[in-house]
């Protein structure tokens, strides 16, 4: 299991890539993606639909 410090590591890694399965890769398949501009989105497949 990742520790919190490397799963954010591993986020912004992918999020400079623009590498969104990488992203969506680090979330658990109910996660809860709430951005401050936006409502919040759940689920894995949501999270990658919004992020594209």
């Amino acid at each position: 299991m990742l520790r919190p410090k490397e799963v954010v590591h591993l986020w912004v890694d992918a999020f400079n890539r623009h590498d969104t399965d990488a992203i969506v890769s680090l979330y658990h398949d109910n996660a809860t993606n709430h951005q401050v501009a936006n409502e919040p989105v759940v689920g894995v497949e949501r999270i990658l639909f919004e992020a594209a």
